[in-house]
């Protein structure tokens, strides 16, 4: 089969979606899918070979086709049996179309996002409801999805895979240090771990969180002066693979302390890594981590210092969370992330 994939997350760089699109699409011809990419909008990150590009602002083209519905996708791709976008709403196409939606995060907590989110998130909830097939990264999702009104049966769960990473170079581990990963956005809960670093039980520790400044950065270091903890917070931003793979590698634990989620990438990469794991206790970080992480409440950043604090002084406690995880992320790959997608294209055709 001959499938087009609107690729725009690619553009954005590191993203998690972007990460998606990129595994995603090398891994589809394997399971059988012959692709073809198509991204529009301005590129933040270069673009991909093989890719092509449209360099119209995303948000123009949306506008565009809200009235007129023209051109069709296939009309920049060639022929092909589907159309399959990874985010956001899809482009006009005449063509039976899948589906990605990671998460319904926005709808279900307007109080975190913008409302151009919220508002975007109710076009892509409306287009799911005319695919013809749709893709959710977890369980979580798809039961989402069924409650707003998708028919089970037009639904298919395709976790996300792992992607295979060796962090180059010496290790520079630096005394007992929490990563966090995530655009610096209110629903990854940042906030909460920056006040359980000011508890005495981790008066010793450092974070780092890495991700680019979705809105809250300004915030994110007014909080840690306030709590008089600047020196023991870095923001480095956005960081390229590389770069990130040390950390995963350095960190003593990795701590995902989010109010909601659709799947939780960073938490499977760390996971991989061998990197011990706190979140919060959402229904898809059980689902995901599988009793092979600590669970805590949301919003409870005494809970979340404790948790911490007792894998940062038991080594036993550290080895065995990093050892559980590790072979739970074994079990996410690529591969089946595109052998689960191939099935649903082969069920929408059908």
């Amino acid at each position: 089969m001959r499938v087009i994939i609107d690729s725009s997350a690619q553009l954005a760089g590191t993203t998690g979606v972007a990460r998606y699109a990129h595994e995603l699409t090398r891994a589809l011809p394997s399971a059988g899918a012959d692709v073809v990419r198509v991204a529009i909008g301005r590129a933040i990150a270069p673009v991909p070979p093989g890719v092509r590009h449209v360099p119209v602002p995303l948000r123009v083209a949306r506008a565009w086709w809200s009235v007129v519905s023209w051109p069709p996708i296939e009309r920049l791709a060639g022929r092909a049996d589907l159309v399959h976008v990874l985010d956001m709403a899809p482009p006009p196409t005449r063509l039976p179309l899948v589906m990605t939606i990671h998460d319904l995060v926005a709808l279900e907590r307007p109080d975190l996002h913008h409302p151009r989110t919220v508002a975007q998130q109710y076009d892509q909830l409306a287009a799911a409801h005319r695919a013809a097939g749709v893709i959710a990264d977890s369980q979580a999702t798809a039961d989402a999805l069924i409650a707003r009104g998708i028919p089970a049966r037009r639904i298919t769960v395709a976790p996300l895979g792992l992607t295979e990473h060796r962090a180059t170079g010496p290790p520079e581990p630096d005394g007992a240090t929490v990563l966090a990963v995530g655009g610096l956005e209110r629903r990854k809960g940042f906030d909460v771990l920056l006040r359980a670093l000011a508890r005495p039980e981790l008066v010793d520790a450092r974070a780092v969180v890495v991700g680019p400044d979705h809105g809250q950065a300004a915030e994110l270091r007014a909080l840690a002066a306030e709590l008089r903890i600047p020196d023991r917070v870095h923001f480095p931003g956005r960081v390229d693979d590389a770069a990130l793979w040390r950390l995963y590698r350095d960190a003593t634990v990795l701590c995902a302390p989010s109010h909601a989620e659709g799947f939780g990438l960073p938490i499977l990469e760390a996971m991989g890594a061998g990197l011990p794991v706190v979140a919060t206790d959402l229904p898809v970080f059980r689902e995901l981590t599988d009793g092979a992480a600590v669970l805590v409440p949301v919003d409870d950043p005494a809970a979340l210092a404790t948790a911490i604090e007792r894998l940062l002084v038991d080594p036993v406690a550290r080895a065995d969370a990093a050892r559980a995880g590790h072979e739970r992320a074994a079990g996410f790959t690529w591969a089946a992330t595109a052998a689960a997608t191939v099935a649903a294209y082969e069920r929408v055709l059908d």
